[in-house]
């Protein structure tokens, strides 16, 4: 089958490599700007077209790229999958299949962000996390995993949470706990936001704090309770970042089912290379 890959980051590239090692005819348009008579050429002859997680990220061009979905020439009959589709996106005779209702890849990908904003964090303190006194606001796939590697790195976990079930939840696990609806000023060391956009949260930091924003709900800076202010490291996209080989398998995977027989659907890998956390997300810090 011929297959559109378009937008995202690296692991978009190495999904598109698997695709074309497995027999099928691809066409990717990953970190590039083709001209609108390839695209249109490409796209429209395509029967799957592979957006990324998420599909976009201000509903109207796909993420990564400049280019506006309403633009792309589907034809009738082809399969569309990404994640987070927005409704009106949708078209007639075009099947929409929206990888947000996959919980492989949602727990896969949680794991990997978790282990990335992890590294970041180990990066910037220069001296561990052990003893260190951790917040995780928020408490869904990304927050249990933050918590419970933090954890094992012997960090003070306390999790902060709305909703009771998972505050009952956290307690299980073994972690200090805290309502987020009475909590605004945060003493910890490290804090990780896994809080969605809509969330209505402006934490006091202590000095000298790390902030990650993994949910982007916080702004670009948070008051320190002094008179000053905490950058907030934005930390999107973070299994492309960290770990795309790790995470080009997880979303391969998650299309694994939209694929014909067409291809070889062989024994075909994806390169074993070194992964070496990175510390793009945040500069070094010196805290206690």
């Amino acid at each position: 089958m011929h297959i559109a890959f378009l937008g995202g980051d690296r692991r978009m590239t190495l999904c598109a490599e698997r695709a074309r090692g497995e027999g099928h005819s691809v066409f990717a348009a990953v970190g590039e700007s083709p001209s609108s008579a390839v695209l249109r050429r490409e796209v429209g002859r395509a029967s799957l077209i592979v957006l990324p997680y998420p599909a976009t990220r201000d509903g109207v061009f796909i993420n990564a790229t400049r280019l506006p979905f309403s633009d792309l020439p589907l034809s009738e009959g082809a399969t569309v999958v990404g994640g987070g589709i927005p409704a009106d996106w949708h078209r007639e005779h075009i099947l929409f299949c929206d990888l947000v209702r996959d919980e492989r890849l949602l727990w896969q990908n949680a794991r990997l962000t978790a282990e990335g904003v992890l590294a970041a964090a180990l990066s910037a303190t220069e001296r561990g996390l052990y003893g260190v006194a951790v917040a995780v606001l928020g408490y869904g796939r990304i927050g249990k995993q933050l918590a419970r590697l933090a954890a094992c790195l012997g960090a003070q976990v306390t999790v902060y949470a709305r909703r009771e079930v998972a505050i009952a939840e956290a307690e299980a696990a073994g972690h200090r706990v805290c309502s987020l609806a009475s909590a605004t000023r945060f003493g910890e060391a490290v804090v990780f936001s896994t809080l969605p956009p809509s969330a209505d949260v402006l934490p006091i930091l202590s000095p000298r704090a790390l902030c990650y924003d993994l949910g982007g709900a916080l702004p670009n800076a948070l008051p320190d309770g002094e008179g000053g202010s905490i950058s907030v490291e934005s930390a999107r996209g973070v299994p492309g970042i960290f770990a795309p080989v790790g995470a080009a398998e997880v979303y391969y995977e998650a299309l694994r089912p939209y694929l014909s027989a067409e291809g070889t659907a062989g024994e075909e890998s994806f390169p074993t290379e070194s992964v070496v956390p990175t510390a793009a997300m945040g500069e070094g810090r010196w805290f206690l």
